[in-house]
């Protein structure tokens, strides 16, 4: 009687720890620091994303002078509601993907379910871009837009559009102050795509005005453990109200 106990709560123990572990719903892809995570019918996507991933670290290293941390997962989210779930439902409707730096996760939405306004390409470098800058930063809280500002001149998100945005905004003056533009992902997708086109213009203007080496300087000293207002100041010899006017 034991002994058929024991096989039954083994039996039991095997059911369960198959339906908790990932390992037995998700399949994988690596390349060096790169692994991704994807159902069956996304494998196209996740070799493609792959690829992607590990092109765009390689050239953020070569900008920047600095390299992803040892392994970056990436989720390919199957549907809304498991995106929805691994992200913790605070992304709008209008993202695209999301990164939790501190477990070097980025989680993005299967091309299945999600009709893509944006490449594959600046969706995944410009989460890439997130999980560096924290890493090179111990995970402490840099300024959203300057997290977002350099996501998008890694990426080459912005052009035309982002142009017009803050010209409109000028205009009518609804210019968002950088500083507000840390509730970001509360805003509604027009005024999202302003906070978006101004955090990139700041990075533009750092570059503008010091060159790209000024973006390595940057993440050098605020690697060191300078705040971003401190590391502008020594860089630039200016504050970000400064540039902001």
């Amino acid at each position: 009687m034991f002994k058929k106990l024991f096989l039954l709560f083994l039996l039991l123990c095997t059911f369960l720890y198959a339906k908790e572990n990932p390992s037995k719903e998700w399949l994988n892809l690596q390349s060096g620091r790169i692994r991704v995570f994807f159902h069956d019918k996304d494998f196209n996507a996740a070799k493609k994303y792959l690829k992607i991933s590990v092109e765009s670290s390689e050239k953020m290293a070569k900008r920047l002078g600095a390299s992803l941390p040892e392994e970056v997962r990436i989720v390919i989210a199957g549907s809304q509601n498991e995106f929805d779930k691994l992200t913790g439902g605070v992304i709008p409707e209008w993202g695209a993907g999301a990164a939790r730096p501190a477990d070097r996760l980025i989680i993005v939405k299967s091309p299945s379910f999600y009709d893509r306004t944006k490449s594959a390409e600046k969706v995944i470098t410009h989460e890439l871009s997130h999980i560096l800058l924290a890493y090179l930063t111990d995970n402490r809280i840099i300024e959203r837009w300057f997290d977002e500002g350099l996501a998008q001149y890694q990426s080459g998100e912005g052009g035309i559009n982002s142009i017009v945005s803050i010209g409109r905004a000028v205009v009518t003056n609804n210019l968002i102050p950088l500083d507000n533009i840390d509730y970001v992902l509360q805003f509604q997708r027009e005024k999202a795509s302003l906070a978006y086109a101004e955090s990139r213009a700041a990075v533009d203007f750092i570059v503008r005005t010091g060159g790209q080496k000024s973006i390595r300087n940057l993440l050098s000293e605020m690697s060191a453990g300078k705040n971003l207002n401190d590391a502008i100041y020594s860089e630039m010899k200016m504050n970000v109200q400064d540039f902001q006017n």
